[in-house]
């Protein structure tokens, strides 16, 4: 008996990381022959697998962990030109069926799949600002007038901003679906929510999502953001430890290399005229060429502390700081008020013009 025991307690492991089957059969439209690619996530690795077309017809088997993304491509992934030329969908660990039209990708109906109903609601509730979005990127690119794109900008930026509130409502109201847990691991990674409400989502999620991929990657970034989240003593440097007389301290994480961060280097020289009587501004750069972030610094013309962070030092990951640029707002007391990005720009603002 100990011997049959010890057997299965070896199998285990092999069991667990087994995974679970999935098939995929499908009907292409205006295509009778050929090749076409399904890219995904296995148990182990990220899968590009390829079936032949047979009279309209194609099938894929193989097994995954849980619900995954998966992508139905028209070509290999390199040979890409087009969006009509693939598409995205959850698949699950079961038998589905989906219908894909040949020249038109992104049109596709899939059954069986119950994971990719959640998105398919998730987008139909956001397509009226998508669609916005779409024809307003359209605007940009066709105007040569400057006042007329920056309204264009502003509006698409408040659609975007609709569009992550809704994120953010289905993530609350979707404790139990993985689109819900990947949106939540996307705002973790960029952002685009406030902290506080990481932790109680993560514990409201079912055992088999905290358990998944996704679910324990949210785990570790909520166990190590949670040292630096809003009240917790903010981790110590030197430039930080001898500052005195200034009320508050911002930090820039940033690089030569960062768009985003070039691009809104005006604004945040506007932050600075506005609140450098109480403010403290530290850029800290991630660059690993001096001369380009020396170069960087003259053409953005950073008046305030900067910072070429080091190896010794290594800012960047004592705050945790996933993407570029992030700001973090710290209080006279040295403790942490908040944790914003480009999306959180305008809460950067209300918690600087809320400083005492």
């Amino acid at each position: 008996m100990i011997k049959y025991i010890l057997i299965l307690t070896l199998l285990l492991p092999v069991l667990i990381t087994k995974g679970q089957s999935f098939e995929l059969n499908g009907i292409i439209e205006g295509k009778d022959s050929g090749v076409i690619f399904l890219y995904y996530k296995s148990t182990e690795r990220y899968q590009l697998d390829s079936a032949k077309i047979k009279n309209g017809h194609f099938h894929f088997q193989g097994e995954i962990a849980g619900p995954v993304v998966a992508s139905l491509n028209k070509f290999r992934p390199e040979k890409l030109k087009s969006i009509h030329d693939r598409n995205e969908f959850y698949i699950d660990p079961t038998k589905m069926d989906i219908t894909v039209e040949a020249d038109k990708f992104e049109h596709f109906t899939l059954k069986g799949a119950a994971t990719d109903k959640d998105r398919v609601s998730l987008i139909k509730s956001q397509q009226s600002e998508r669609d916005s979005i779409n024809l307003l990127s359209a605007a940009i690119e066709a105007t040569t007038d400057k006042n007329l794109k920056l309204t264009y900008i502003q509006a698409t930026n408040r659609l975007n901003h609709i569009i992550r509130e809704k994120d953010s409502v289905f993530i609350v109201h979707h404790p139990d679906s993985y689109v819900a847990a990947d949106l939540l691991q996307k705002s973790i990674s960029f952002h685009t929510i406030s902290f506080t409400s990481y932790d109680s989502l993560y514990q409201r999620m079912p055992l088999a999502i905290q358990q998944s991929e996704v679910g324990k990657k949210i785990k570790v970034t909520v166990d190590k953001e949670k040292a630096v989240s809003p009240g917790m003593i903010a981790p110590a440097f030197p430039s930080i430890d001898t500052l005195t007389g200034k009320r508050a301290i911002l930090l820039d994480f940033w690089a030569s290399w960062c768009i985003p961060c070039r691009q809104l280097a005006p604004q945040l020289h506007q932050l600075y005229e506005q609140y450098k009587d109480k403010v403290e501004f530290i850029s800290i750069s991630l660059d690993k060429n001096k001369a380009d972030w020396i170069k960087a610094t003259q053409e953005d013309n950073i008046s305030w502390v900067n910072i070429l962070e080091d190896n010794l030092q290594q800012l960047s990951r004592r705050y945790f700081v996933s993407t570029i640029p992030t700001y973090v707002l710290i209080g006279a007391d040295k403790k942490i008020i908040g944790n914003y990005a480009p999306l959180t720009w305008q809460e950067l603002k209300t918690a600087l013009a809320n400083l005492n």
